[in-house]
């Protein structure tokens, strides 16, 4: 250990701030006998930290592993400039409610003949996608953060003290945790498509 200390002083590294869960491993076991530990971390250097000044390190939701993955994000500019740019979301194509949401707005009256009416349907679609977008999904990102603050409270109350109930809480929101992941995910992949 004390090589591996000097090692990490000698590089100049510092532990990166987390966000979220606050342990990264549990022993798997339910009731009494769980517990919690933070053992997995992630260094940075003060080079990388003033390249990538708002780098933050999540703890993912674990799921095969007793270990939670970490999730890295290197933000560099904070800043975006201009309305973004309409993108069809893939993950819209999952919900319930898309299709007879885009069926209602596509049945609506537009006034024109043609390619010309063909556009302003499209126009029409993309101000209301827009709208429900922000409505059903928000931003997934604080979708999440809020369902892992919610985990980690009642996980904080099962390490207080077990209680079946809570438990039961803690498999339903694990449970929608895991389907707003798969939608970050097939949100991700397609940014990373684009770029």
């Amino acid at each position: 250990m004390e090589d591996f200390n000097s090692w990490i002083d000698h590089c100049g590294l510092i532990e990166m701030r987390s966000l979220g869960r606050r342990f990264s491993w549990c022993n798997g076991q339910r009731g009494l006998s769980s517990s919690w530990e933070k053992l997995d971390r992630c260094f940075i250097n003060a080079s990388c930290l003033s390249n990538f000044p708002n780098a933050v390190l999540s703890y993912l939701v674990r799921s095969t592993s007793d270990h939670s993955p970490m999730f890295l994000e290197m933000k560099k500019d904070p800043f975006a400039y201009g309305p973004p740019p309409f993108r069809f979301q893939q993950m819209w194509i999952d919900h319930l409610e898309f299709r007879p949401f885009v069926e209602q707005v596509w049945q609506e009256e537009v006034a024109g003949t043609g390619l010309l009416r063909l556009a302003l349907k499209l126009k029409k679609l993309r101000g209301a996608l827009r709208v429900w977008n922000k409505q059903i999904f928000g931003r997934t990102e604080f979708h999440l953060q809020e369902i892992q603050s919610q985990i980690d409270s009642l996980e904080s109350a099962l390490q207080q003290d077990w209680d079946p109930i809570t438990e039961q809480e803690l498999l339903v929101k694990t449970a929608e945790l895991a389907d707003w992941r798969r939608r970050e995910e097939t949100r991700l992949a397609q940014m990373a498509k684009l770029r």
